[in-house]
């Protein structure tokens, strides 16, 4: 909120894993146990990159005049399935 008189906001988004090559390669080291836990924990997969980007385009617009100070989770991290 320091920065807010000045009109700056600040946020942080936090996305669970990312639909990428980098997190296809997980499952070439990964177990099958290992993978069917994930796809337990993560029942709608991997975010998809628009999504991120959508977000983040969201936080830029002008048209967001109250969003500040937050982290934003996208994904699956924050379904409660990851205990």
């Amino acid at each position: 909120m320091e920065l807010a008189n000045k009109k700056i906001k600040v946020n942080a988004v936090s996305p669970s894993f990312v639909e990428s090559e980098m997190a296809d390669s997980v499952t070439n080291f990964s177990t099958k146990e290992t993978i069917e836990q994930f796809k337990i924990k993560h029942p709608f997969g991997y975010v998809n990159k628009s999504e991120v980007s959508s977000l983040i385009d969201f936080l830029l617009e002008k048209n967001n005049n109250s969003i500040t100070g937050q982290i934003i989770q996208i994904g699956n991290l924050n379904t409660g399935m990851n205990s």
